[in-house]
């Protein structure tokens, strides 16, 4: 509920829904981002370097096949920056990874009629979070659930 949850301040409890709309006049709520330095991940078959893109945010451009479908161990390592110290988290991926079953049925979402979202694999006992937006540029508005 990643985008609701940043709109509302709060998450949807399991088994709930949350939606939400901005107008793009809105103002939005003022964050204080954290350095935590460079972030690198060791996977199982290759590793990769998170670039900050300022505000809190670090991304990767994952090579193909760099999460396999056996899953794995991925572990997270950050040298420390002004706000974060150092430290390593490993995060396990099941085996076999979560597939979307249904996914080019849901290219398009009617809000009257709703959507179905199948998927296999993932781990036993764990949880699915679907979050979904929705921008009408022409006329400023952002809905998401």
């Amino acid at each position: 509920m990643t985008d609701a949850s940043y709109l509302s301040g709060t998450r949807a409890s399991l088994g709930s829904c949350a939606v939400s709309q901005t107008l793009s006049s809105a103002t939005p709520p003022t964050t204080n981002t954290l350095n935590s330095g460079t972030v690198s991940v060791t996977g199982p078959v290759a590793n990769a370097t998170l670039v900050s893109f300022g505000g809190g945010i670090l991304l990767a451009q994952l090579a193909t096949g760099f999460i396999p479908s056996t899953g794995g161990a991925f572990t997270f390592t950050g040298i420390g920056g002004v706000d974060v110290g150092n430290f390593t988290a490993t995060v396990n991926f099941p085996n076999p990874l979560l597939a979307w079953s249904n996914q080019a049925a849901n290219a398009t979402v009617s809000r009257a009629s709703g959507t179905d979202v199948s998927w296999t694999g993932g781990a036993t006992g764990s949880y699915v979070e679907i979050t979904g937006t929705s921008t009408n540029t022409t006329a400023g508005v952002i809905g998401s659930f």
